[in-house]
């Protein structure tokens, strides 16, 4: 099992190559983090803010779920038209 950063207020934060592979991250803060490279496959980020945060060189199709997820439009349009189950229920 991942690591468990449910509600964790990361907004902000460096997490550039970090390993959050099947971390729970559901209702966290990560607004502004820089998450590029970082290592999301199967990561519950639903309910997160992502809200302006860097999500360069990130593979979005192993995240397990974005359900109620604040993105940039331009994200959320990309995962509206590529992984649509990805925003459904979790």
């Amino acid at each position: 099992m991942g690591a468990n950063l449910e509600g964790a207020h990361l907004s902000g934060a460096d997490l550039w190559g970090a390993h959050l592979n099947i971390a729970d991250l559901w209702g966290a803060d990560l607004g502004g983090a820089n998450l590029q490279g970082a290592d999301l496959g199967g990561a519950d980020l639903g309910g997160a803010s992502l809200l302006k945060a860097y999500l360069n060189r990130i593979d979005l199709s192993t995240v397990k779920s974005f359900y109620k997820t604040k993105l940039d439009p331009d994200i959320l349009s990309k995962i509206k038209t590529k992984w649509p189950e990805k925003l459904e229920n979790r």
